[in-house]
């Protein structure tokens, strides 16, 4: 298992076809990444029970955490929790605690429907919702979070200290060149400093430019590797002047 790397799995047909648009993998890795979690993976599959058991569990047992989204809704295509107690080997079961919290978001009583949403995994804990009351829950390594981005946002909160290993450093560097000019310049990088991860992003603005990221654990190492790369990259430039292509 790869610690400090978590994979999110956003679940849902209406993601696939084009009906809604995917905000929250990029929410969560925003905010994964300030807590200081690495994100190795997104993957979005549809509300089919097979693929669900299948790629959570394969990812649950390669990384450190897997994050769902969407699927725990009272509806027939909400099949996430069933999906995620088979991938854990666990019983669906009918958990009071999350029909009590359902309950009581509903002035003490709650429709047959509702209370669908309290069939959860056996042994899970639970995730506070403070909108409708139905919970997201955790099972082992896997946070399991409906797919309305309010709720998720709200409900990550409540357990965003899970996540929690320390910080990322990071540095920017403008190149006025493109990128095939010093790409030699970032494999000789890429070798002194195997510890940062060394990102080169084109922009096309009113002249083509190239952002060039140092990112890493070790502060140290990132300065010293940011360090480097400027005194080069200077260099490149002043053999080159800015254009609209490489």
């Amino acid at each position: 298992m790869q610690k400090g790397r978590a994979a999110i799995v956003v679940i849902g047909n209406e993601i696939l076809n084009g009906s809604t648009q995917d905000t929250n993998s990029h929410w969560l890795v925003k905010r994964l990444n300030e807590l200081g979690m690495e994100v190795a993976r997104i993957l979005v599959i549809p509300d089919v029970m097979d693929t669900i058991v299948h790629e959570v569990s394969a990812l649950a047992r390669e990384y450190e955490f897997v994050i769902t989204t969407g699927g725990i809704g009272p509806t027939p295509d909400d099949l996430t929790r069933e999906a995620i107690a088979r991938a854990c080997g666990r019983e669906l079961v009918f958990n009071e605690e999350a029909a009590e919290m359902i309950r009581k978001s509903h002035g003490g009583k709650a429709t047959e429907a509702q209370l669908t949403m309290a069939e959860l995994p056996e042994g899970c804990r639970l995730i506070g919702n403070p909108a409708t009351g139905a919970p997201g829950f955790i099972v082992d390594n896997i946070y399991v979070f409906p797919g309305i981005p309010s709720l998720l946002h709200a409900m990550f909160e409540m357990v965003a200290e899970d996540f929690r290993r320390g910080s990322f450093f990071q540095d920017a560097i403008k190149v006025m060149v493109g990128e095939s000019k010093f790409a030699h310049i970032l494999r000789e990088a890429n070798e002194r400093f195997p510890d940062v991860e060394i990102g080169s992003y084109p922009k096309y603005e009113d002249i083509a430019w190239v952002e060039v990221r140092v990112r890493g654990r070790d502060e140290t190492k990132v300065e010293a590797a940011a360090a480097w790369l400027r005194d080069k990259l200077a260099e490149i430039e002043k053999h080159y002047r800015p254009s609209r292509e490489d």
